[in-house]
């Protein structure tokens, strides 16, 4: 079960990969597999946009990306760079066919 704070930071992240008012009205049920959802459209991103990998791991404080639950581990720091825009995934081709792929899996982990 995700915290709220938990829930808070994923709802980050998720507005900024997917800005979309559909899956911000399912916040409240966020759980470990919405978090499992986003973290392989963001690992997704990050081989689409290979530049992000070493910014993201640096960020995950030397968690390898690519080991399942890097992404819950290091919530609060990567919805804290995206906030800060320290962290930004620019490639509009990348985020499109991430959006496509994940957005309706990310709102069906939510039930």
């Amino acid at each position: 079960m995700l915290t709220r704070q938990e829930k808070d930071d994923l709802m980050t992240v998720i507005n900024i990969l997917f800005d979309d008012n559909r899956l911000r009205s399912v916040k409240h049920n966020f759980n470990e597999r919405t978090a499992e959802v986003v973290e392989q459209a963001m690992e997704e991103l990050i081989k689409c946009n290979a530049s992000m990998k070493e910014l993201v791991t640096g960020l995950t404080m030397g968690i390898s990306v690519f080991t399942r639950g890097w992404l819950k581990q290091s919530l609060d720091r990567v919805a804290q760079a995206l906030r800060d825009r320290q962290l930004q995934f620019d490639g509009m081709g990348c985020r499109n066919q991430v959006t496509i792929n994940f957005r309706m899996e990310i709102y069906r982990s939510a039930f």
